[in-house]
């Protein structure tokens, strides 16, 4: 059985962690002794770990600046100081700290992964804060054996950035279909009054979700569209922009159109819902809730994004891409509305294109890549 360690900051409510739990939970157990090491034991994903596989970490709580105070160390003092144990593979499923803490390992018997979920727009978005210059950040990527990006988008912005050449494998997130067609089915309690059109989003508050412009762009429509009394939008999930998000709420007088649902376990029994969904990012690598609204057959306007285009086609085969900027938002989801028959023609386009996200592909694919890791490594050796 081989031994490997998957290491990532939290286990909170963003897309990379929702994967991983998908990931570690359908794994072949009889192949692999799994365990996952979290930075920080914080994180509403927690309890998704199935009983088989170990959870650890190494912290109880995040503290401050912890990226600037981890770059004071090495990797190498860093990865003998928070992992005790022996391993057969060890995985970073995130950038940032777990990456360049896992290059730190330096057992020649042991291989090492990392995955990128997000574009690296330039240099000093990719070296600041975790890094100390872009030598070391090239130094980290090409201490492992196998790098793995989650959209050919991602994957070409890592190569352009860093010159790590064409050996990144583009491997997409596990999405359990089954599952959340599953969960859509229980009752919303205080679901969305039978009148009127639902606006729905599901991600972190924070910046880079882009929140603070879709309720402007919200705002717009109320006003300058014929659609503007019957809209409502609806924003799940937790983070540090929520004190921000609903003083602007409360600013544009969106009180009562506009609702901050907070974090729900299961916002699938919402999105099946909702009229439309929405995703206001600036930044994503491939989005996993998007993903997960075509498989409610919802129809979804996104920013444009890295991976928006593998999901939802380059001419808006399964969905609208909207220009990334407030501007492109308001014109993608005023089309949306005020097209004739638009939102029943990508509700069916979405019922189409869900149908090829399944888990059990996904996972395939990457126990092949892990596998494939492990045979290399054996040639080599």
């Amino acid at each position: 059985m081989k031994k490997i360690l998957f290491m990532i900051p939290t286990l909170g409510g963003g897309g990379a962690e929702k994967s991983l739990v998908n990931l570690v939970n359908a794994m072949d157990r009889d192949k692999y002794d799994i365990s996952v090491l979290m930075l920080f034991d914080t994180g509403v994903r927690r309890d998704e770990i199935a009983p088989h596989v170990r959870l650890i970490h190494v912290f109880k709580r995040m503290f401050r600046a912890n990226s600037y105070i981890f770059r004071i160390f090495s990797p190498e003092f860093l990865f003998r100081k928070f992992v005790t144990e022996d391993y057969d593979m060890v995985i970073s499923y995130l950038e940032g700290n777990t990456c360049r803490i896992a290059s730190g390992c330096t057992a020649a018997e042991t291989g090492k992964i990392t995955w990128q979920h997000t574009a690296v727009e330039n240099r000093r978005d990719l070296v600041r804060p975790v890094y100390r210059s872009l030598r070391e950040a090239r130094a980290v990527y090409g201490s492992f054996d196998e790098v793995a990006a989650v959209s050919a988008a991602v994957r070409e912005s890592l190569e352009n950035v860093l010159g790590i050449g064409n050996d990144i494998r583009v491997l997409y997130n596990p999405v359990d279909s089954m599952e959340i067609r599953r969960l859509s089915e229980e009752p919303a309690e205080d679901g969305f009054p039978d009148r009127g059109i639902d606006i729905i989003s599901v991600g972190r508050l924070n910046k880079t979700k882009g929140y603070g412009r879709l309720i402007d762009v919200f705002r717009r429509l109320v006003d300058e569209t014929p659609h503007g009394p019957e809209l409502r939008l609806h924003i799940i999930g937790q983070g540090g922009q929520e004190r921000k998000l609903r003083k602007k709420i409360g600013k544009l007088g969106l009180e009562g159109r506009v609702f901050l649902m907070g974090y729900r376990p299961n916002p699938y029994k919402y999105m099946k819902d909702a009229d439309f969904f929405v995703s206001s990012s600036f930044v994503e690598g491939f989005s996993t809730v998007v993903s997960e609204a075509l498989i409610l057959g919802i129809p979804v306007v996104a920013a444009d994004c890295s991976g928006m285009t593998e999901i939802l086609g380059k001419n808006d085969e399964y969905g609208i891409i909207a220009k990334n900027s407030e501007e492109g938002l308001f014109e993608a989801m005023n089309r949306i509305l005020s097209g004739p028959g638009l939102l029943e023609h990508y509700r069916k386009q979405a019922e189409i294109r869900g149908r090829i996200f399944g888990i059990e592909n996904a996972v395939r694919a990457i126990e092949d890549f892990i596998d494939d890791a492990f045979d290399r490594r054996g040639h080599a050796g």
